[in-house]
């Protein structure tokens, strides 16, 4: 598999950020999904596609350190990370010695490819470590068949509640992020934060600038409703043809 390379710059702050061009969006109430035409290039629908064969050895290509897991119901390829991704730590925050055997830090291994494309936006911000409360959540009844499943229960969506700073500083989503459920988060219908503190201003750059890679395919903030007031949940959703950031 060729690189997966972003083919727009990192914006470090940018409310008027345009997620596709020439595509149709529809809106109703907090969804807001936009179906690009040039959906097949872009590093999300690749990353989606990737068979279990292709993704580990993507991981392998981008010499990441990883732990294969022998089981895992309902993901289609369950890794644990045994290292950072470059500068850049995603740990939950739980003990060293829970976090080893913890089922919320196992991940497919599409999602980590996504985390990995993620990180020069993060390394743009000065961001050292993200805390992340669940990868993978297992489904009180797994499937028995197999079946792959979306979301948490595939562990292809990570929930991210701060940023700790290279600085020492720390931006935490409930704490800082200011947003107003069902207010647009990005783009040129999107108000400045209230109170628009530096904190406030970085984590919407973040989103933002996250957003225009079109590395997921759903981001949702505190705006989208009061059960994401305190995290941001990033995305890989395989087989579909939208974005949704909300």
């Amino acid at each position: 598999m060729p690189p997966l390379r972003p083919s727009v710059p990192i914006l470090l702050f940018c409310f008027a950020v345009a997620l596709t061009s020439g595509a149709t969006t529809y809106k109703s109430g907090r969804n807001r999904a936009t179906f690009p035409s040039d959906v097949a290039l872009t590093t999300a629908y690749k990353v989606a596609q990737l068979d279990r064969k292709s993704c580990l050895a993507e991981l392998d290509r981008r010499q990441i350190a990883y732990e294969l897991q022998p089981e895992a119901p309902g993901v289609k390829t369950p890794v644990r990370l045994k290292g950072q991704l470059g500068e850049v730590r995603f740990i939950t925050a739980a003990s060293a010695a829970d976090r080893e055997n913890s089922p919320y830090e196992i991940l497919d291994c599409r999602l980590v490819v996504a985390l990995n494309e993620w990180k020069q936006v993060l390394v743009a911000h000065g961001v050292s470590d993200v805390i992340f409360s669940s990868g993978w959540r297992p489904m009180p009844k797994a499937p028995s068949d197999g079946t792959e499943a979306k979301r948490h229960s595939g562990a292809l969506a990570l929930d991210v509640h701060a940023f700790r700073l290279k600085s020492g500083g720390e931006l935490v989503v409930e704490r800082d992020f200011h947003g107003h459920v069902d207010a647009p988060v990005c783009g040129p219908d999107a108000a400045p934060p209230t109170p628009s503190t530096p904190e406030a201003r970085e984590l919407r750059s973040i989103i933002c600038s996250s957003a225009e890679l079109r590395i997921f395919q759903s981001i949702l903030t505190p705006n989208y409703d009061a059960h994401h007031a305190n995290h941001f949940h990033l995305e890989v959703t395989p087989n579909v043809r939208w974005f949704i950031l909300s």
